[in-house]
């Protein structure tokens, strides 16, 4: 005769739910904490661009031989060309990118899409304050030709048109991707990389900037979308894990 715990076998214990905050300390794994992620990714951003207008204008002195690709376009001008190229500078103006930015920041706040604001504003935020702070230490001239514009009193590098056209438009062809709006992403994404070339050789044409300029400023806009899409999975994790389950469903 079999006996009572041959008839009824123990039924295994079922395993505690693993969260992903446990995942981390088993394997070993530490993260920052929110908070402390905004200016640990400043500094890993802005300290290597200092140090690359530094390179330009110092050991590697790329500055007076830039000047002759500016004298280059300079030099064959046209009217046309001129008029042509006031386009993307206006766009890429802080009017310009201030009213394309205000129009997507009012649709995010009535949608309550609060992963994809951060996103956009992050970008934004790191890249103008980085951008000012870089260029005042770096103090890198601007071209010696003829400029076609009022120039501010900010130094060359790096390019802040370039910069805010890549960060606006960039993070927010990323927030459509990310919501899987596929005909709406593409379209944005040729447009972020139409509008950045157009904005870069409009700065280069007009007498601007340098190459690297824009070059240093298309970088530090992608830098800056990188960062800020971290920082918005890190807050739509700390939404979902407060049980605002649907705003944290924004970005995925």
């Amino acid at each position: 005769m079999l006996s009572q715990a041959e008839t009824h076998p123990a039924q295994a214990a079922p395993s505690p739910e693993v969260l992903p905050s446990d995942l981390d300390l088993l394997e070993g794994r530490s993260r920052l904490p929110l908070w402390a992620l905004p200016p640990v990714q400043w500094l890993l951003i802005a300290l290597p661009l200092i140090a690359l207008g530094w390179l330009l204008d110092g050991p590697l002195a790329l500055t007076r031989s830039e000047d002759n690709i500016n004298q280059w376009f300079a030099d064959r001008r046209q009217d046309w060309l001129d008029d042509l190229t006031v386009i993307p500078t206006r766009l890429a103006s802080t009017e310009g990118i201030v009213i394309v930015a205000g129009l997507a920041a009012v649709f995010f706040l009535a949608r309550r899409r609060w992963p994809s604001l951060l996103l956009m504003g992050w970008a934004l935020t790191a890249e103008l304050s980085i951008f000012l702070f870089t260029n005042l230490v770096t103090g890198r001239p601007r071209p010696d030709v003829v400029k076609l514009d009022s120039v501010p009193a900010t130094s060359s590098f790096p390019s802040g048109h370039v910069a805010a056209t890549v960060a606006l438009y960039g993070s927010l062809a990323l927030i459509v991707t990310l919501r899987d709006r596929r005909p709406a992403a593409a379209a944005l994404w040729v447009w972020a990389v139409f509008a950045t070339v157009a904005v870069a050789f409009a700065r280069v044409y007009r007498g601007a900037h340098h190459v690297s300029d824009v070059i240093g400023g298309a970088a530090l806009g992608v830098a800056c979308i990188i960062a800020a899409t971290i920082l918005a999975h890190r807050a739509a994790e700390w939404m979902r894990d407060r049980g605002y389950l649907v705003e944290a469903q924004d970005l995925s």
